[in-house]
């Protein structure tokens, strides 16, 4: 079960890899959020760990990834197009919430992998 699971994470890391190959900057942030969404549904669905902490955590770190999606794809829509352009207020806003987002993202990564390496530890 450990090795199926470690070639779904693998699966999913080649899957968001992929999408970067897109020249289109709209399409490819789409494609990005489709993928982040099936990623954690998948997780959700499977809840592939043990541990009740660990499942929680890497929910929260793929909520993460697929918030990060959105910011990104919300982006796209709202500047790519047509030169349209918001008050200053919210692409400073967008902007804001994009890097809070990543600093997120870091964070629930960097906390899931310390605590998997102490659970994993402990056995």
């Amino acid at each position: 079960l450990i090795q199926y699971w470690e070639g779904v994470i693998e699966t999913r890391k080649l899957l968001l890899n992929i999408s970067m190959f897109v020249h289109d900057n709209t399409v490819k942030a789409l494609t990005i959020f489709t993928f982040s969404v099936f990623i954690l549904i998948h997780h959700v669905v499977y809840k592939p760990f043990k541990s009740y902490s660990l499942n929680r955590l890497e929910t929260f770190s793929l909520a993460a990834l697929t918030f990060y999606s959105i910011t990104n794809l919300s982006k796209r829509f709202l500047f790519d197009k047509n030169n349209y352009v918001l008050e200053e207020f919210h692409i400073i806003a967008y902007g804001y919430l994009e890097q809070f987002s990543i600093v997120i993202l870091i964070a629930f990564t960097a906390v899931n992998k310390a605590w998997t390496a102490c659970v994993m530890s402990n056995k």
